[in-house]
């Protein structure tokens, strides 16, 4: 078995059909990583879909400033999903100095 330990597939468009066949040819354990709550809810709806994929929960730091005010919303995303992932700091892409501090 492969794993792919970090993909978004909530973000595959049209071609998400054929990667979910590929991935049960070649069995690829995959976790989809979400970037908010709409993808976290597109990830489950992929997860439904095949059983080698793991819907994992965060906000990506691009996403952050977005988030910072209403945290109280992502409760019930944090508490359902298996692990955390997109949180860190992103000061690359994040041009903006005063976004931050909501990373």
């Amino acid at each position: 078995m492969i794993i792919d330990a970090h993909a978004h597939l909530d973000r595959y468009g049209d071609a998400l059909e054929a990667a979910l066949e590929e991935m049960a040819q070649h069995r690829i354990f995959t976790i989809s990583n979400s970037l908010d709550l709409p993808s976290y809810k597109r990830n489950l709806e992929i997860g439904e879909m095949c059983e080698l994929v793991l819907p994992t929960f965060g906000v990506h730091p691009w996403m952050a400033s977005e988030y910072v005010d209403r945290l109280e919303d992502l409760h019930t995303a944090i508490e359902q999903s298996p692990m955390l992932g997109e949180i860190g700091l992103d000061y690359l892409f994040v041009k903006d100095p005063s976004e931050y501090p909501a990373q």
